[in-house]
């Protein structure tokens, strides 16, 4: 069972989504002033869809700067964690939302046991780093990047559009599984439609393959970290960071997907931070084979 937290860990996890708002806003509204001053473009001003959407990418690349090397909102300490689960990856892989691509270094130690990865990453200006840090990470020739997000709508074309799925750009060719690893690191908290993705995301994995995810959850345990939660989403912290929420049941929501083979095969799964404002449910889930 892990310890509690000194105070100090207590209040560093209650600031910390503070913290990460006003770097969002800042580097938002420096992207609305380069856009407007730098380059005329008015237009941007009255948009703020458009803004949030095209300062995603810089916003993004400038927190990886400054963040530990786990990226965003992971501490130092989490590293282990990501050792742990990287070490399952094998086969044709998936990786959903891979930003920047800060975590491929994870990959490495296992590369001999991969046969390609495809990250699927929606937003554009991410990419040359993405494609740089795969290549810095010895991966350059099985890294391929997909232009899409991760929701069925965006992936499953973008799936079929390699070739992988034999039933077309529909879910329904994904239904035997194609990826023997699928990884989602801070990316389920984002999508749409949770439930129907994590469902086509099951249907994609292979009989006996793993998904290996390290995602955002709910704090459930209230108190003052659980009215903080609510408090920056009201605040804007889904506009500001990409969609994300921080009050879903993520790690329900995959252990609900297997619910056509009953239950997965195993489930090495724990929460961590659950007394804070962003708790992490880490592991890996293995299906049926």
């Amino acid at each position: 069972m892990a310890s509690p937290p000194t105070q100090k860990e207590w209040i560093i996890s209650l600031l910390e989504p503070l913290y990460l708002l006003v770097f969002g806003y800042y580097h938002m509204l420096l992207y609305l002033l380069s856009a407007v001053l730098l380059h005329g473009d008015l237009a941007i001003f009255f948009s703020p869809n458009r803004l949030r959407r095209e300062s995603f990418g810089p916003q993004w690349i400038a927190l990886n700067r400054v963040a530990p090397a786990t990226n965003a909102d992971a501490p130092d300490e989490n590293q282990v964690e990501f050792k742990k689960i990287f070490s399952h990856v094998s086969g044709r892989v998936l990786e959903i939302g891979p930003g920047s691509g800060v975590q491929v270094q994870y990959f490495t130690p296992y590369a001999s046991k991969i046969t390609a990865i495809y990250g699927a990453e929606p937003v554009p200006a991410l990419h040359a780093s993405l494609r740089r840090s795969a290549a810095d990470a010895g991966l350059g020739d099985k890294y391929r990047i997909l232009p899409c997000g991760s929701e069925a709508a965006s992936l499953v074309p973008g799936l079929a559009r390699e070739g992988l799925l034999g039933g077309g750009d529909d879910s329904s060719g994904a239904e035997d599984g194609v990826f023997d690893t699928i990884v989602s690191l801070r990316v389920l908290c984002s999508v749409p439609e949770q439930e129907e993705t994590v469902d086509m995301l099951y249907r994609l994995l292979k009989p006996g393959g793993k998904m290996l995810v390290y995602e955002h959850l709910r704090n459930r345990q209230g108190g003052v970290a659980a009215a903080l939660q609510r408090l920056y989403m009201a605040a804007g912290w889904s506009f500001v960071w990409g969609d994300c929420t921080m009050l879903r049941d993520t790690i329900d929501t995959i252990r609900g997907a297997a619910r056509e083979d009953g239950v997965w095969q195993e489930a090495q799964i724990s929460v961590q931070n659950d007394w804070g404002c962003i708790p992490f449910g880490v592991g890996v889930f293995t299906k049926r084979a």
